[in-house]
């Protein structure tokens, strides 16, 4: 078992859109996969039809816990388990201490035998850096970054940087690895181009192959419930998330040998 971060305190990268996807193309391939939604806004639940659960605030409370519904395939052995979130959960941020830095970890292992059942947990993160966010990076193997091919994104990558090297030295997670960047949303202008340049030149070895391009038929396969590859076949995005979970379990094996 797996756990891995979506994570970039920036938003509209499309970190729901990668959790999503990876999700669906883990889960075709074989593999029983957790998703675990702690951003308050809920999308990826709503992806799910389970925007009016919150059962992430189980991990958040006094007795931290998993509770979760299957939304894909027959069962949690084989498909596709969600931890559903919603506003709801913003509100718990605010009682939460500032050393609550271990929550999710605690669910995790009080599940331990259980969650053998999954060969891959992704955590939805939020866009901030704040506790939830610290939260899943300090339960996890690995993080994926989202990022678009824009100089802002540039800059704000910088300080998630800093906060994952942080968690590493400061002992909640020393295990703690970055699994890759994805560049996400890119499309053919020169602004683009630029920055993707300027992405892959600061960040080289750490930049996936894969590039998913901009598509508005992507926001319409999630609205219908479905990824893009099952919405149209044909769309130049449908093959890059393909392409990027075959990639991302490739990264995984990788650093495992």
């Amino acid at each position: 078992m797996k756990v891995i971060s979506i994570c970039n305190q920036k938003g509209g990268v499309g970190k729901t859109t990668v959790a999503y996807h990876l999700g669906w193309g883990l889960y075709e391939l074989g593999h029983p996969v957790l998703l675990v939604d702690i951003d308050p806004q809920g999308n990826l639940s709503a992806s799910f039809k389970k925007q009016d659960s919150c059962v992430a605030l189980e991990i958040f409370s006094d007795e931290p816990k998993l509770v979760w519904d299957v939304v894909l395939g027959d069962s949690e052995d084989t498909g596709v388990s969600l931890v559903s979130s919603n506003i709801h959960l913003a509100k718990s941020e605010t009682t939460l201490s500032f050393t609550s830095y271990t929550k999710l970890r605690k669910a995790l292992s009080r599940e331990n035998q259980r969650l053998r059942k999954w060969d891959y947990i992704l955590v939805d993160c939020p866009p901030s850096l704040g506790l939830f966010t610290v939260n899943a990076l300090t339960a996890s193997d690995y993080v994926v970054i989202p990022s678009l091919p824009y100089y802002y994104s540039l800059l704000g990558l910088r300080d998630l940087m800093e906060v994952l090297e942080s968690v590493k030295e400061e002992g909640l997670n020393p295990e703690l690895r970055l699994l890759g960047i994805l560049i996400n949303q890119i499309d053919r202008t020169i602004v683009a181009r630029n920055s993707k340049d300027a992405l892959e030149e600061r960040f080289r070895e750490l930049i996936f192959d894969t590039k998913i391009p901009r598509s508005i038929r992507v926001e319409e396969a999630i609205q219908n419930k479905m990824p893009i590859w099952q919405y149209e076949a044909f769309n130049p995005a449908s093959e890059a998330f393909k392409k990027f979970t075959e990639e991302f379990l490739q990264k995984v094996e990788e650093v495992n040998k």
